[in-house]
């Protein structure tokens, strides 16, 4: 991104800090989606990206469209401070309050075309909206939300489930929201390699690991088509189980 972009950003993030940490306050025991979920959206995106930018395909980014899709990784929760029911829904009408005028760094201009992405994360939602807009050069406005949805699905490694956490409350939770944090502990990295098609999730254990990846794999298969049509790098993926040592 160019450093004006970067500066937008970087205001963004600091001012939405408050609103993320307390996050947790209404969806209880769910696995974090609050800071670190939202900087590990940003730091996989700019990887997938740069990955993208540096083959001529269709699937190159403007700044302005990076932009677009990072500032999307801190807002697309927020809504999740009012509940999560329609989290998706809220977080847009959060940019739209009064209030927004304390979130830095959000474009004025860009406020329309952040919504659609950010309404469009979950996968309960038709990727449905304009597939191009004709601002700052052609926004591929419908590529963007299929990747950031792609980018918050791929968050889905331990590190979203911290074990120690875990073994504090795990007598407290119930048993849907245990499956949750069992199923992610047992996946150890997601990969997209450079110089391969296919994406690589490791796991220690297939079967607790399953119900992660399918809900990985329905956002997956929910935005391959239009990846596909912009040439995105990667067409499907594999899941690898990481040998225990015998002895």
């Amino acid at each position: 991104m160019d450093k004006q972009h970067e500066a937008w950003l970087g205001q963004l993030r600091f001012s939405v800090l408050p609103i993320l940490q307390y996050i947790h306050r209404m969806i209880g025991d769910f696995t974090s989606h609050g800071v670190s979920h939202s900087e590990n959206i940003e730091n996989r995106s700019r990887e997938i990206l740069q990955v993208c930018n540096a083959q001529k395909l269709k699937c190159n980014t403007s700044s302005y469209e990076e932009y677009l899709l990072f500032a999307s990784a801190w807002l697309h929760d927020l809504g999740n401070i009012w509940g999560r029911e329609q989290h998706n829904v809220n977080s847009c009408k959060i940019i739209d309050q009064p209030g927004s005028q304390h979130i830095w760094g959000l474009d004025n201009n860009s406020i329309e075309l952040i919504k659609w992405i950010c309404v469009s994360h979950s996968s309960n939602d038709p990727i449905n909206m304009p597939k191009t807009i004709n601002t700052k050069g052609s926004v591929k406005l419908q590529y963007l939300s299929a990747v950031f949805r792609l980018m918050d699905a791929s968050d889905i490694d331990n590190q979203r489930a911290p074990k120690i956490v875990y073994e504090l409350i795990k007598d407290k939770i119930d048993a849907k929201t245990d499956k949750h944090w069992t199923s992610h502990q047992t996946i150890t990295d997601i990969f997209y390699p450079p110089d391969e098609d296919t994406i690589f999730i490791t796991v220690t254990d297939t079967g607790k690991a399953k119900f992660a990846i399918e809900r990985y794999d329905k956002k997956f298969n929910s935005v391959r088509d239009i990846l596909f049509e912009y040439e995105f790098p990667w067409n499907k993926y594999e899941v690898r189980t990481i040998d225990r040592v015998s002895y």
